[in-house]
């Protein structure tokens, strides 16, 4: 069982304080999906440096990369997978340092965060043989799927920006208007890399630290799979593990929930680079991302943006069934 190094110096202590390891993950995944109706296949692409990305694939039709969003995975997309099956060829991913992938160590700036993700994207793209395909991404995974077409968008016919992260500039009265809650928040941020450090960091109590304060993440799935354990044991498992993409992702912050290099400052470098392609932005109506940073994005990009009602930043999940229809019409 696997720890945060350091953190004890006896090595029984360490492997027994934190109630996880890559044979849980495995099991939570396999659990999620078996709501799969769609027959899939389950492949580990090597890539480089005996690097591996965890994939699935499944359906038929035009092929489609879905990469998700910040401590997330493959079994996230199961309210999604079987709809979207009937139209594409589906590729779902554990983004490298999340999920079942590889979790090389990382440090770096964040353009070496960014070249970290979308070089792996680049390497598995050449070793499934993809020449081209739709990019979708959800939240980090928008970002990241921005940052590979802006390097290379040969490969991609069409881009779907899932409630992207990434999008505004930092306001310069951030401090001031938000709650003390925020400012605490923000405070901490400073001294620990991820909110995943502190679930690492709890030990046996990780699981019901994880479900007292996110566990509104498995009522999400409530509607879909009449069980929510199965969700938030997939989650906590996700990210007990040892941190290597979430290392990334903090380089790519400049503050709490912040992007360094913001999409909105390189708009008109992605609109020149998508001049040929099909371009959507989908968000939902009650997502605590900036509504407005995102449609002053989509208006730079000239693309089609799609509120769907009833549903906050995971709206793949809120509101699966209008989020998928809207997909398929979307891009198929």
């Amino acid at each position: 069982i696997i720890m945060e190094p350091g953190a004890f110096s006896n090595l029984s202590t360490y492997r027994a304080w934190k109630p996880s390891n890559t044979d849980a993950l495995d099991i939570s995944e396999s659990t999620l999906l078996s709501f799969i109706q769609t027959p899939y296949e389950r492949l580990n692409i090597e890539i480089n440096d005996n690097l591996y990305i965890n994939t699935i694939v499944l359906g038929s039709g035009p092929p489609m990369l879905m990469v998700h969003g910040f401590g997330g995975g493959i079994g996230l997309w199961i309210a999604n997978i079987d709809a979207l099956a009937q139209h594409f060829t589906v590729y779902c991913i554990d983004v490298l340092g999340f999920g079942k992938s590889s979790r090389p160590k990382f440090s770096g700036t964040a353009e070496d965060a960014e070249s970290f993700f979308i070089e792996s994207l680049e390497q598995w793209r050449i070793a499934v043989n993809l020449e081209e395909f739709i990019l979708l991404g959800h939240s980090l995974g928008a970002y990241i799927s921005a940052t590979y077409v802006m390097k290379y968008p040969q490969h991609v016919v069409k881009l779907a920006l899932i409630d992207p992260w990434g999008v505004p500039t930092v306001p310069d009265d951030t401090n001031q208007n938000s709650s003390f809650k925020w400012r605490v928040i923000k405070s901490a941020s400073n001294f620990i890399e991820s909110p995943f450090s502190i679930l690492r960091f709890a030990g046996p109590w990780g699981p019901s630290l994880l479900k007292r304060f996110r566990g509104d993440l498995g009522l999400k799935f409530d509607n879909y799979t009449q069980a929510n354990s199965g969700a938030m044991h997939y989650i906590y498992h996700s990210n007990a593990q040892q941190p290597s993409g979430e290392s990334a992702f903090s380089s790519l912050q400049q503050s709490i929930g912040w992007a360094k290099r913001p999409l909105i400052e390189r708009a008109h470098t992605l609109l020149e680079l998508c001049d040929d392609m099909d371009v959507v932005i989908v968000y939902g109506s009650r997502t605590w991302m900036d509504k407005v940073a995102i449609r002053e994005l989509s208006q730079i990009l000239g693309c089609e943006c799609v509120r769907i009602r009833q549903a906050g930043h995971h709206v793949y999940v809120d509101n699966y069934e209008a989020f998928n229809e809207a997909i398929i019409q979307l891009l198929a």
